[in-house]
């Protein structure tokens, strides 16, 4: 795992968390945090990435916001959208959450267990193999990853 880059910045970041806040959403979604997705949100609570794009290959994945935790808008923090996503829909995964969108609607999961970093596309249901694409190994990985929009 590593460290959070000093060059990533988010704006509109929300309230700073406690340990309490994350034993609070683990409670909330029934899964543990994996350890870099904790890192990450101790630094930033949810917001729009500075840098704002994904590039793997020839794919370019934007992201427009990542979800708070507790302290966000309704529908626009982890909770609600795990929720909605993966308990009542029961659209994604249970061991994805969702933590951030894109322009589309698009989702931007972690998986409980394993850390990697992906995007759901539900267009594609109900083939879910279809739905889900490999993004990143870790949440670092991935924030680390993200660029400004070259044009």
């Amino acid at each position: 795992m590593s460290a959070m880059s000093d060059s990533v910045n988010f704006e509109k970041s929300g309230r700073q968390l406690s340990d309490m806040d994350f034993t609070w959403l683990e409670a909330q979604i029934g899964l543990a945090l994996p350890p870099d997705v904790r890192a990450h949100y101790s630094t930033f609570n949810g917001g729009e990435p500075e840098n704002y794009l994904y590039v793997t290959g020839k794919d370019r994945y934007v992201v427009q916001e990542f979800f708070s935790i507790r302290y966000g808008k309704p529908g626009h923090n982890i909770e609600d959208n795990y929720r909605e996503l993966a308990r009542n829909e029961k659209i994604i995964p249970n061991r994805l959450v969702p933590f951030a969108i894109d322009p589309a609607g698009d989702f931007y999961c972690f998986d409980s267990v394993t850390g990697h970093i992906s995007i759901f596309r539900s267009e594609n249901l109900p083939d879910l193999q279809k739905c889900i694409t490999f993004l990143a190994n870790s949440m670092s990985d991935f924030v680390e990853g993200l660029v400004e929009d070259d044009g």
